[in-house]
């Protein structure tokens, strides 16, 4: 009760005054087919954006085979991850510049996932509806589990254009498990949907003020991908070759005959039964990191 009497105490105000999404669309002529490119973009105005609170929304429906009489889910259904792998690559730009991009994101958000984040499962399936009739699909995800930019990079962003690039894979037989292999999927509609920030005067005029560059850190996630492994050889060397940046992590995945194949899951695994894995660098003065041991 004696906080009652104390008439000079002041109360903490937040400097925002609004949090607000805005949805932004690629433009009207953007196809969404295969192989396509896929690009929102922010332009450089007045606003503070936080791309790391953002997400994608992606529309689409299954084309029931007319030779299938059974509803969709008796034979289809998406794959986990789905949306990541419907992109061979991920690319976020600021004023024109490549600050972050994730080479076949199906793949590499899978492995970062699910050894990373408790909730994984949920992470990566993202908030998704899907109709059993109409074979009608909405899935958000979130652009932090795509991107280690948004995973890292947790201000706004002033006074810069920017620019999301989605490219479309070959085909979409990662993104879905089919029984048919006549089944096909379309993509109807995808949006990208990103916090603008409002803030009150004091905070504004403090905002405004900033001249000097801004160190914008974070952990980007890079892929090599080994096309073939002899089966019948007992030992492997694999040159990885140069890393845009020295690596703090190294992890070690197989798959057997996954990839665009609809009756197999692309975000499975296989164990191949591996008895110990090292990673050598020279260049970068990497010492030696065992990866697995029995």
């Amino acid at each position: 009760m004696n906080n009652i009497l104390d008439l000079t105490e002041r109360k903490e105000v937040s400097p925002l005054t609004s949090f607000e999404y805005h949805t932004y669309t690629s433009d009207p002529a953007t196809s969404y087919e295969v192989n396509k490119l896929i690009r929102f973009t922010i332009p450089f105005q007045d606003v503070y954006t936080l791309p790391a609170e953002s997400y994608l929304r992606v529309e689409g429906k299954f084309i029931k085979p007319a030779n299938f009489r059974d509803s969709f889910p008796n034979h289809t259904k998406l794959a986990v991850n789905s949306v990541a792998h419907l992109f061979s690559e991920i690319r976020y730009e600021l004023n024109g510049l490549v600050v972050d991009k994730t080479f076949l994101p199906g793949i590499s958000t899978t492995l970062k996932t699910v050894t990373s984040q408790d909730s994984h499962t949920a992470n990566l399936r993202g908030h998704d509806y899907f109709n059993r009739y109409t074979g009608e699909f909405t899935i958000l995800v979130r652009l932090k589990d795509l991107l280690g930019f948004c995973e890292d990079y947790q201000k706004i962003i002033l006074n810069a254009q920017q620019d999301l690039i989605l490219i479309r894979d070959k085909d979409d037989r990662n993104a879905y498990v089919s029984k048919n292999p006549n089944q096909k999927l379309e993509i109807t509609n995808i949006t990208w949907h990103v916090p603008h920030i409002k803030v009150n005067d004091l905070e504004r005029s403090k905002l405004e003020k900033i001249v000097k560059p801004i160190e914008i850190s974070f952990r980007t996630w890079e892929l090599h991908r080994l096309g073939h492994i002899d089966r019948q050889a007992t030992k492997h060397t694999w040159t990885l070759g140069n890393f845009r940046q020295r690596p703090l992590f190294a992890m070690l995945a197989f798959q057997t005959n996954r990839s665009h194949l609809l009756t197999q899951d692309a975000s499975v695994f296989d164990h191949c039964h591996l008895r110990n894995a090292k990673l050598y660098s020279i260049t970068n003065h990497i010492p030696t990191r065992t990866l697995m041991s029995n």
